[in-house]
C-alpha cells in the first residue's frame, strides 16, 4: 500500500516525503511499514491499540463519531490526527516524520476489513476458522497476516502490478470521500464478505482464499490511492480537519 501510493504523489508531496526520508524513501517506507504497531506494543502504550480499528455493531448504517469513535480513539481519528501534525510546518522534522509513519500504517488499518469489523468479536479476534491442516486461525489473523502470504509477488512487485491495473476512472472514484466514509466502506467488505465467507467456505481453505484475495487486493489499491490523495492535499496547502466529537487530542507523535 505504501509503495503503491508513491506512484500517485504530486511533486510537492514527493518533496515532502524526500525531506522526511531522503532520496531512498521507497525502501525506507517498506522498512517502516509496521512502525506504528511496534510503538503500540511497547510497554505502557496499550492505550494506543484503539487507534488501529473502528468497530461497528450489527444493524449500523454508517459511521457515527460519538458511537464508533468514543473519546476520539479510533482509526479515523488516528488518520486525521496524523495528517494534522504532518501539515503543521511549525512541528519539528522528527515529530512530522513520526506522524507520517503513523499515517501510513493507520491508512492501511482503515482499509483492513477486520479492523472495521464487529465489536462483538473484537474485529475477528474471537471468530475462529479451521484450516485445511485442522489448525484454528482467527479471522483477524487471516486478514492481518495469512492472506498476505498468498499474494503472488513481494511488495515492490505487487505495487508495480497494482499501479498498472488501476484505471484513471477507478482512481478518480476512490479519491472521493474522506476517512469516515472510507472506514464504513471497509466495514461493508467485512459485513458482506469477510465474515459470511467463513461459513460459506467452511473454514480457512482454498475456497476462502479464492474469494477473499481479490477483495484484499482492491482494499490495498484503494488505500494506496487514498494515502497519496491525502498526502497531496497536505503538501499543497496543509490539510485542516475539524476534530471528531470528543477528540481531546490524545494522540502523541514523538520520535523515540
Amino acid at each position: 500500500m505504501a509503495q503503491l501510493s508513491t506512484y500517485y504523489l504530486s511533486d510537492d508531496a514527493q518533496a515532502l516525503v524526500r525531506d522526511l526520508y531522503g532520496e531512498h524513501y521507497r525502501r525506507l517506507l517498506l522498512e517502516d511499514a509496521n512502525y506504528a504497531q511496534q510503538v503500540t506494543r511497547r510497554r505502557g502504550n496499550e492505550w494506543r491499540l484503539g487507534f488501529h480499528y473502528t468497530f461497528f455493531e450489527e444493524g449500523d448504517t454508517g459511521f457515527q463519531p460519538e458511537r464508533h469513535c468514543p473519546n476520539g480513539i479510533c482509526s479515523v481519528a488516528a488518520v486525521l490526527d496524523a495528517e494534522a501534525v504532518l501539515a503543521d510546518e511549525s512541528a519539528s522534522r522528527a515529530r512530522r516524520l513520526d506522524a507520517f509513519r503513523f499515517l501510513v500504517h493507520y491508512m492501511a488499518d482503515l482499509h483492513d476489513p477486520v479492523n472495521a469489523g464487529f465489536s462483538h468479536d473484537r474485529g475477528g479476534r474471537e471468530t475462529e476458522l479451521v484450516g485445511s491442516d485442522l489448525e484454528r486461525r482467527s479471522l483477524f489473523e487471516i486478514w492481518q497476516n495469512d492472506l498476505f502470504d498468498h499474494l503472488s509477488h513481494p511488495p515492490f512487485v505487487m505495487a508495480n502490478i497494482f499501479a498498472r491495473q488501476i484505471t484513471d476512472e477507478q482512481r478518480r472514484e476512490w479519491q472521493q470521500g474522506e476517512p469516515a466514509s472510507w472506514v464504513w466502506e471497509t466495514h461493508e467488505v467485512a459485513r458482506d464478505l469477510a465474515y459470511p465467507l467463513a461459513d460459506r467456505a467452511g473454514g480457512w481453505n482454498s475456497v476462502y482464499r479464492r474469494e477473499a484475495l481479490p477483495a484484499l487486493e482492491t482494499q490495498l489499491k484503494k488505500a494506496g490511492v487514498r494515502l497519496a490523495t491525502r498526502l497531496n492535499q497536505v503538501a499543497a496547502a496543509g490539510l485542516i480537519q475539524d476534530p471528531l466529537p470528543g477528540n481531546t487530542d490524545v494522540m502523541e507523535f514523538e520520535a523515540p
